[in-house]
């Protein structure tokens, strides 16, 4: 792999990450949304059995899949903190002008 494939590949794996972090961000506000939605339902004073086994089921779906997103969030937390920050900033424009060079 020349230099120029190993930029752009490597530019192009944090666009999506940095994409895929913003993916993830919206689905953990749309999910507790949702978690809101639910514990309101709950709350209602003639719910019945039946129901609020049902919004129980749907409130565990909800919060599994929202500690997922976050999990994930957690397990890239360093290369998130990096690419946030001054160097990581850097090393993207760096990145944009080496490979804009090495097209020419």
């Amino acid at each position: 792999m020349s230099p120029l494939q190993a930029s752009e590949e490597l530019s192009s794996q944090l666009r999506e990450l940095a994409n895929y972090r913003t993916y993830v961000n919206e689905q953990i506000t749309a999910l507790e949304r949702k978690y809101t939605d639910i514990s309101h339902e709950l709350e209602r004073p003639r719910c019945l059995y039946a129901e609020r086994a049902r919004l129980a089921t749907q409130l565990q779906k909800v919060l599994s899949e929202r500690r997922a997103y976050k999990d994930w969030l957690s397990a890239n937390k360093k290369i998130l903190e990096f690419m946030d920050s001054d160097k990581g900033l850097t090393l993207q424009k760096w990145l944009d002008a080496f490979i804009g060079v090495a097209r020419k």
